[in-house]
C-alpha cells in the first residue's frame, strides 16, 4: 500500500510547509497520517498575486495548447490511480474502490473541460445595414475556490478543469479534513505543464481564508462548495465578485437561490454541463463589440 503523502502548499509555482500546521486523522480510528500546513495571510497574497501573473500568462496560451496541457494532467491522474485512491482512504475514509472511481471521474472532467475550452465561441448578433455587432468571450481572471472534503478529489476538478480551460488562473482551498485529493490534482496540472501561478493551492482556517480572499478586488469570481449558512456568510464578503454557488445536497435551499444558479448556469459560454459553469456564472464573460462595415463588403 502506498505511504500517505507529504501535503504541501502550491504558491506560484513552488511547494511548500509553513511554520503552522495541525494533524491529518485517519477517520477510522484517529491515527495521525500527516501535518497540514496553513498558508498564513502572507501566503495568501503572495498566492493571489501569483494568480494575477500566472492569468496574464495562462489566457494567452492558445486554446488547442491548453488542451493538450489539462489532457497531459488527465492522463497522469490516471496514471497515479492507485496510488491516489489510497490516499483518499486514508484520509476521507471510503473504500479504495470508490477512491479509485472518484480519480477516473475526475480525469474524465478534465478530459471534457479541455475539449469545451476549445469551443468557448463569440456569435455575430443581427444590426442594422452597414453594422455588424461581435460577442466575444473572455475570460473573468482569478478565480478563488472552496471545496469540501465528501469528494477529495472530484469537486476540486470541477472547479480547478473548468476556470483553466476558460483561461483564467484559480486560487483552490482545499478541504483541510481530506487534502490528500487537492493536491494530487493540482500536482497533476503542476507537472503537466500549467505555467507557474496559474495554479495555487492553500490549507489554513476556512474563514480567515475566505475572509481574506473573497473581498479582494483581484478575485474576478468565487466558487463554492457548502452548506447554505455558509454561503450566506461569503457572500457578506463578496462584494461585487461573480460567484458560483454548488450547495450541500442535504440542505433545503431557498428557491431564489437555486433559481438564480440554475438560470445563470445558461447564460455562461459553454454548455451548462455544470463544470465550465460550476452551477453558477461562467468563467468568462461576454465582450460586445460593433464596427462599421466597409462599403465594398458583401453584406
Amino acid at each position: 500500500m502506498s505511504t500517505y503523502p507529504k501535503i504541501e502548499l502550491l504558491i506560484n509555482g513552488v511547494w511548500r510547509g509553513s511554520a503552522h500546521t495541525s494533524p491529518i486523522l485517519n477517520p477510522s480510528d484517529e491515527r495521525a497520517l500527516g501535518e497540514l500546513p496553513h498558508a498564513s495571510i502572507a501566503d495568501l497574497d503572495e498566492a493571489l498575486a501569483a494568480a494575477e501573473r500566472g492569468f496574464a500568462e495562462w489566457r494567452r496560451v492558445p486554446p488547442i495548447r491548453r488542451e493538450n496541457i489539462m489532457l497531459d494532467a488527465a492522463r497522469l491522474l490516471r496514471a497515479r490511480a492507485e496510488e491516489i485512491a489510497h490516499s483518499i482512504a486514508l484520509d476521507q475514509g471510503k473504500p479504495i474502490a470508490q477512491g479509485r472511481a472518484e480519480v477516473i471521474v475526475a480525469a474524465e472532467r478534465i478530459e471534457w473541460d479541455a475539449s469545451e475550452g476549445r469551443r468557448l465561441y463569440g456569435r455575430i448578433v443581427p444590426a442594422e445595414p452597414g453594422l455588424r455587432h461581435s460577442v466575444l468571450r473572455e475570460p473573468l481572471g482569478v478565480v478563488a475556490a472552496f471545496t469540501p472534503w465528501n469528494y477529495p478529489i472530484a469537486s476540486p476538478t470541477r472547479k480547478v478543469a473548468g476556470a483553466l480551460a476558460a483561461g483564467c488562473s484559480i486560487v483552490l482551498k482545499g478541504a483541510e479534513e481530506t487534502p490528500s485529493g487537492a493536491m494530487h490534482l493540482v500536482r497533476a496540472f503542476h507537472d503537466a505543464g500549467v505555467p507557474k501561478g496559474a495554479v495555487n493551492l492553500v490549507f489554513g482556517n476556512p474563514a480567515e481564508i475566505s475572509a481574506h480572499l473573497i473581498p479582494k478586488p483581484g478575485v474576478r469570481l468565487i466558487t463554492f462548495t457548502g452548506s447554505v449558512p455558509r454561503r450566506k456568510a461569503s457572500s457578506l464578503a463578496r462584494g461585487p465578485t461573480h460567484e458560483a454557488c454548488d450547495y450541500g445536497a442535504r440542505r433545503k435551499l431557498a428557491g431564489n437561490h437555486l433559481r438564480r444558479c440554475r438560470s445563470a448556469s445558461h447564460r455562461g459560454a459553454v454548455p451548462s454541463s455544470a463544470n465550465l459553469a460550476i452551477l453558477g456564472r461562467c468563467a468568462c464573460r461576454p465582450h460586445g463589440s460593433s464596427c462599421r462595415k466597409n462599403s465594398s463588403s458583401p453584406s
